[in-house]
């Protein structure tokens, strides 16, 4: 069964045309523990790994329990007995599926793009970024190098792909975005669009 994992614009699971997950999940831990895999190379993780980054300042012995009901409520969320695995020092995100990520699309046609230098790829790169990654975990310290990581590609394809208008609605303050606009305005000749 395939299944696809979206985490840029917001989070969804989804399998054989049906949606399993979507945010808001029901259950904070879950919710968590799901993204965190999902972000995760191979959608696996150490368990001190995980522990670390969903209870921080929980004893390990402690936040142990916690892992196992967070991956309970995860399976369940899921729908799928096997969705969420804790297995010796390992946790594992749909382990035996076959998983595709909207992610790692994107990443690897920014980077083929960026690679070549190719304008035309670089704007379908963008078009498969249709928003933050994981907009409503914004302060989740988890989920910060891959935010960054997305960000700093996002940007690069954009100005690659002259998509100055998202440049600018993404950083106001860019300025070689903002320049491009009033050229391109002058010469369309809009005075008025220009100025604005």
């Amino acid at each position: 069964m395939p299944v696809t994992i979206r985490v840029l614009g917001g989070f969804a699971v989804e399998a054989d045309g049906r949606t399993l997950v979507a945010d808001p999940v029901p259950r904070r831990s879950a919710a968590a523990l799901l993204k965190l895999l999902a972000l995760s190379p191979g959608r696996r993780l150490h368990r001190e790994r995980v522990l670390d980054a969903l209870w921080p300042d929980v004893d390990p012995a402690e936040a142990a329990p916690r892992l196992h009901k967070a991956a309970h409520y995860a399976r369940r969320t899921l729908g799928l007995p096997e969705g969420v695995v804790v297995r010796g020092d390992v946790v594992a995100l749909l382990p035996d599926a076959d998983v595709r990520t909207d992610l790692a699309a994107f990443e690897e046609a920014a980077d083929v793009a960026l690679a070549r230098g190719d304008a035309e790829a670089a704007r379908a790169a963008a078009a498969l970024c249709p928003g933050d990654l994981l907009p409503g975990d914004l302060y989740e310290p988890w989920a910060d190098d891959a935010r960054q990581r997305v960000a700093v590609k996002r940007a690069a394809v954009l100005r690659l792909g002259e998509c100055w208008e998202e440049l600018v609605r993404l950083d106001a303050t860019d300025e070689e975005a903002q320049a491009a606009l009033v050229a391109r305005h002058l010469a369309a000749g809009d005075p008025a669009a220009a100025l604005r």
